[in-house]
């Protein structure tokens, strides 16, 4: 799986975890698994426990979330429950710890270009 992949091969590039990180993640509230992720890989939610996921706003507060979720739907409907084409991965980098992260590269998927070359 292109996901799995990604994890193990970009490993070696993360930054580790400060403890502050680590303390966000609430490991006490994460299952064995996703606290050995935690340690191992730097996120809880990968390889099994992965599940697709697109942050698209902040923390929203209870009485907004109707609302919001609406917005949502009607902005995004037509694309729940079907297959959704991936050709391009982004890489992003953290500048320093806290920044805003920035595109470095953005690497297309598929086999070999169509183009000639003699």
């Amino acid at each position: 799986m292109l996901a799995d992949e990604t994890v193990r091969r970009f490993a070696p590039f993360r930054a580790p975890l400060s403890k502050a990180d680590i303390a966000r993640r609430k490991p006490e509230e994460l299952t064995e698994s996703g606290r050995r992720n935690l340690e191992t890989w730097g996120y809880p939610y990968v390889f099994d426990d992965f599940r697709f996921h697109m942050t698209l706003t902040g923390k929203v507060p209870a009485e907004q979330r109707p609302a919001m979720r609406e917005a949502l739907e009607e902005r995004f409907g037509a694309f729940i429950g079907k297959p959704l084409l991936v050709d391009t991965v982004a890489l992003f980098i953290e500048p320093q710890r806290g920044a805003p992260f920035t595109v470095h590269s953005l690497l297309p998927l598929g086999g070999t270009s169509k183009r000639k070359i003699s």
